[in-house]
């Protein structure tokens, strides 16, 4: 885990970050990409553009990015221009928490959504703790550097138990008609069981049955949710597992490729190869080279 505050540039390094600083030019949320991304608007105006569409923001607004979520730019309107806190965490770092596979399902569905406004009390909760980690003064002059990390993970898991309450009762919420949202939310089940079953065998038989719709059904429904097929759904998932270990740990590339669920070595180069271009072991060679 690496934490870096008052920063502009985050690099995918497989690590979460967060950073609070004032900007005048557009800030910009990437669309379909391996990580989530939590922007408030702390102080002053900015309007969000998103697929050509405007729409104004005020202090405390959240946005929600990343994953399968449209390009978003944020534009100050003032000459000062606004202050922004800004958290990006990696997709597979939510694989190993309680609930983090039904979290991850329903951010597929929240990535496009609407601004929260802030009198959600979900998103003011978030908001305290991530200016709590872009602080970083959690635990300072208590700790060693592991016991700060551990607190700062120990604030981060709050955060996220923050976004799970609150996108329950968003995707959940009464607006819907209840035959529409029986039908969501046993479609998140099943995308979250297979999710935090992405490491095993992942029989399509069992989870389009939890999902409680047809085989045709479900497989529309899948891909309108995260925009692609299951299988490379899964590969894309496990890749990202073994980036992670790649990046973290000293493990071997053969045990690397068994924990993140794959039984033929051969098998994990071939999926590693198509979405990096390289090798697993280059691919680590590259990364310890450049650190």
């Amino acid at each position: 885990m690496k934490l870096q505050a008052q920063q502009n540039t985050q690099p995918d390094d497989g690590s979460w970050h967060v950073f609070e600083k004032r900007v005048r030019k557009p800030q910009t949320l990437e669309g379909r990409s391996d990580t989530v991304e939590l922007l408030w608007l702390c102080e002053g105006n900015a309007y969000a553009e998103r697929g050509g569409c405007k729409q104004a923001l005020h202090a405390g607004d959240l946005l929600i990015g990343g994953l399968l979520g449209a390009r978003t730019s944020v534009v100050p309107t003032a000459a000062d221009g606004c202050r922004l806190l800004h958290l990006r965490l990696p997709a597979e770092l939510l694989l190993g928490l309680p609930q983090g596979g039904r979290l991850l399902a329903m951010l597929y569905a929240a990535c496009a959504g609407e601004v929260v406004r802030p009198h959600a009390g979900w998103a003011q909760a978030m908001r305290k703790a991530a200016e709590s980690l872009a602080g970083g003064r959690e635990g300072e002059g208590t700790a060693g550097q592991a016991g700060r990390r551990l607190l700062q993970y120990a604030k981060l898991v709050e955060l996220l138990g923050y976004l799970y309450e609150g996108l329950s009762g968003e995707l959940m919420g009464r607006r819907r008609e209840d035959a529409v949202q029986a039908v969501e939310e046993k479609l998140l089940d099943a995308v979250a069981y297979m999710i935090e079953h992405v490491t095993g065998d992942v029989v399509m038989t069992t989870v389009i049955r939890r999902s409680g719709l047809g085989k045709t059904q479900f497989y529309e429904a899948f891909r309108r949710l995260v925009g692609m097929n299951p299988k490379p759904f899964i590969h894309r998932l496990r890749i990202r597992m073994a980036i992670r270990l790649l990046r973290a740990s000293n493990l071997s590339v053969t045990s690397i490729a068994y924990e993140c669920g794959y039984r033929s070595l051969n098998y994990f180069h071939k999926h590693f190869k198509e979405q990096y271009a390289v090798t697993p072991r280059e691919f680590r060679k590259l990364y310890r080279a450049a650190g």
